[in-house]
């Protein structure tokens, strides 16, 4: 029967929220696991710990902290005394860790894909790619990326705490681990929290780890290009002239069109069923949207913020341009919004973008990769966005966020905007900001009194010096410990308590690596040389873990910048066909959303 197009949007508005894996986003959602996860060990003895922590005027100033049941319990200017230390507990001193302590907040980590971690960098990655559904349908990417995860995935005979794949997620974490993270996003669905069993980091899609009730929602994408294509070509015209619903008017869709490409690697005859419900969905999504970024940190049942892929790929590219806008009139563009990547934004968007405080998440070594440019940083911060970094993912990312902030630094540099962030503020990247765009900055991000117990510590020199930029120049030879929720998991020989178990952080040492020879990881729970004896025979090449070891990661950041990321060499790539496919991209928003109530 008829409807008319009004009636098609009010009926698809009163759908519940369900989204279909890899159609519009797929998010990590509240269902239990098979497999209970794990929340943070708690600590198996107090810790009494001195050191130095930077002002905001960049100077130091020296605290005495006690931390106990996973909590920075107390934090003093003044040394304490012997009966403010709990009985027995691990003393940190200048004297037993063999240098002043600079402390800084555990680093969060707010983009990356763990699932790829053993995989190195992508070879096929020479900034050619118009957005990120280009190199998705590469073949070299499905063979040296993609499927070799498909293949180790599809190997694992569970996804247990000892099947291959959560091997990949201890991998991942531990690689983090090394370079300072103490938090990231990236774990994937709900059921992969079983991988991360307490002994390693914790997991923003995991609530458990920060002791909150509210989620954190994590997606790909909110729009898929090839669907908004066929709704904005070819299905639109057809229910505006006609009143058709969606199902109606792709039947009447020309079949030598839909088995044109790109519409024929998308809609498989298996898929086209779904086309109504992934269509209705989106809609429904304007509605329920609410309820999931909404932010209210006393917690109710509401998310905490929304993470999502968007606008990403070269700044050109008509579908990268436009899909923030696409975003904003369906409503998704709210406080609580996390926006990863945003290359496609520009100077009038990052003002918009801040009307609703939506949060940027900047990688810009894998944009720098992938597509040649990056994010607009400039208008972001002009504009007052919140901005965090993220290391994105193995292949075509950084290992750890301390070579995310060097990279970025060195783009900056590179094109000219050297001044537009201070060391302090991509500390506060690091830290703080990611904190905030969680809304867990009443939890992590800062070292104060209450706060969970995610410290990173690296030796202090001079009292003169710029406290922050001797962290964030710092690398994981550096670190001298670092301790996660009042667990000491990374620190030197000196502090190994009697009965701990340790393990060296690199089985054979290098030149390279030398200062992390008295460096060992502390009761970790898994071994982590073994777990790399599992997972190097399945792949071709298995990434390094630790920057000073891999030889071709650190070859491939110094080609980017000497070749590839040289404002003198680089061309304009022809963006002449995706013009012509997105020309005017809107997705017909104006006209189906016209009569939509506003989102409050």
């Amino acid at each position: 029967m008829k409807k008319t197009l009004s009636q098609f949007i009010a009926k698809s508005m009163a759908l519940t929220l369900a989204i279909p894996q890899f159609a519009l986003a797929q998010t990590t959602a509240t269902k239990p696991s098979a497999v209970a996860p794990v929340a943070v060990a708690q600590p198996l003895k107090a810790i009494y710990l001195e050191g130095y922590v930077p002002t905001p005027q960049s100077t130091t100033k020296r605290v005495y902290m006690v931390i106990n049941n996973g909590v920075i319990e107390t934090l003093s200017d003044e040394q304490l005394t012997a009966d403010q230390i709990p009985a027995g507990a691990i003393k940190i001193t200048e004297k037993s860790a063999g240098a002043k302590l600079l402390l800084s907040p555990g680093f969060i980590d707010m983009h990356n894909h763990l699932d790829h971690a053993v995989i190195p960098l992508w070879k096929g990655a020479e900034g050619q790619f118009h957005n990120r559904f280009a190199w998705r349908d590469n073949d070299d990417y499905e063979k040296n990326v993609r499927g070799q995860v498909t293949t180790i995935k599809a190997g694992a005979k569970s996804f247990g705490i000892e099947s291959n794949f959560c091997k990949i997620i201890q991998y991942a974490e531990m690689k983090a681990l090394l370079g300072g993270v103490t938090t990231i996003q990236g774990i994937g669905g709900t059921g992969n929290n079983a991988c991360a069993f307490g002994h390693l980091i914790r997991n923003v899609e995991n609530k458990a780890d920060f002791d909150v009730t509210t989620d954190a929602r994590v997606s790909f994408e909110v729009i898929n290009p090839v669907h908004g294509l066929m709704m904005q070509n070819h299905l639109l015209p057809i229910m505006k002239s006609t009143g058709a619903d969606i199902d109606e008017a792709y039947s009447q869709v020309p079949q030598d069109v839909k088995d044109s490409e790109p519409f024929s690697k998308r809609f498989k005859p298996t898929e086209l069923t779904n086309l109504v419900e992934i269509f209705s969905k989106l809609k429904g999504l304007r509605e329920t949207f609410q309820n999931m970024v909404t932010v209210n940190p006393e917690g109710n049942g509401k998310n905490r913020a929304y993470i999502t892929h968007l606008a990403e790929g070269k700044s050109a590219d008509p579908f990268s341009k436009s899909e923030f806008k696409m975003a904003q009139a369906m409503g998704f563009a709210q406080p609580g919004m996390v926006m990863i990547h945003g290359i496609g934004l520009d100077a009038d968007d990052w003002i918009e973008a801040k009307k609703t405080d939506v949060n940027l998440v900047w990688s810009p070594f894998s944009n720098l990769l992938l597509y040649g440019e990056t994010t607009d940083v400039a208008s972001a911060k002009k504009a007052g966005i919140n901005i965090s970094l993220g290391s994105d993912w193995a292949p075509s990312g950084s290992k750890t966020l301390l070579d995310e902030v060097k990279i970025a630094k060195r783009y900056l540099n590179a094109s000219g905007q050297g001044m537009i962030f201070s060391d302090k503020d991509f500390h506060d990247m690091l830290t703080i900001n990611a904190a905030n765009a969680l809304k867990l900055e009443k939890k992590i991000g800062l070292i104060e009194a209450g706060y969970l117990a995610d410290i990173v510590a690296v030796p202090l020199g001079s009292a003169k010096e710029n406290p922050y930029s001797t962290i964030v120049n710092s690398d994981s030879s550096n670190i001298k410990l670092v301790i996660i929720g009042g667990k000491l998991v990374i620190g030197s020989k000196k502090l190994v308590q009697v009965g701990d178990k340790v393990e060296p952080i690199l089985a054979q040492q290098t030149p390279a690596c030398a200062k992390l020879k008295g460096q060992v990881v502390i009761n970790l729970g898994f071994s982590l040389q073994g777990t790399i004896a599992t997972l190097t025979p399945l792949v071709h090449v298995m990434d390094g873990h630790i920057t000073c070891a891999d030889k071709l990661y650190q070859s491939k950041i110094n080609q980017l910048f000497d070749t590839q990321f040289n404002p003198a060499n680089r061309g304009q790539i022809d963006l002449a066909l995706d013009a012509e496919r997105f020309e005017n991209l809107n997705f017909g928003l104006t006209d189906l959303l016209s009569n939509r109530q506003p989102v409050k």
